[in-house]
């Protein structure tokens, strides 16, 4: 977003440069027919300004075209996958879940993720709760 306003705030300095550049040019061409005049070098500095103005003008343009065309950046996703090696010394066991107001044993399709805390929906009881672990130690 930043990108877009910067690139529309050159884009504006570049056409009203260029709109500077035209106009004075217009004016220098209209004086090169005064009277007591080099009208030669006054109308070749007047195409000049108007050849560098007509240019800023579409250097201008081609940057408003160019951020409209543009799209947004792509989103990317990163996909991370992780593998747990259970192959430790020590004590590893999976224990079965049970409801704690029935003793229901429940299954991972019981288990559902709300506002990050894992919720638990007993299909016995009917009860919700929060699942929370208790220290082992």
């Amino acid at each position: 977003m930043a990108g877009r306003t910067i690139g529309y705030g050159v884009a504006a300095v570049v056409v009203f440069v260029a709109v500077l550049f035209i106009l004075v040019g217009g004016i220098y061409l209209c004086s090169a027919s005064a009277p007591g005049v080099d009208v030669g070098s006054r109308a070749t500095f007047a195409i000049g300004l108007l050849v560098v103005g007509i240019i800023l003008m579409v250097v201008g343009v081609v940057i408003i075209w160019v951020i409209r065309t543009r799209g947004p950046a792509p989103i990317q996703q990163i996909t991370q996958q992780v593998d747990i090696d259970l192959d430790m010394p020590g004590d590893v066991s999976v224990d079965k879940l049970k409801c704690q107001s029935c003793g229901g044993e429940l299954s991972k399709d019981h288990v559902s993720l709300v506002q990050g805390a894992v919720m638990i929906n007993c299909p016995y009881c009917g009860s919700t709760y929060q699942l929370t672990e208790e220290p082992k130690w």
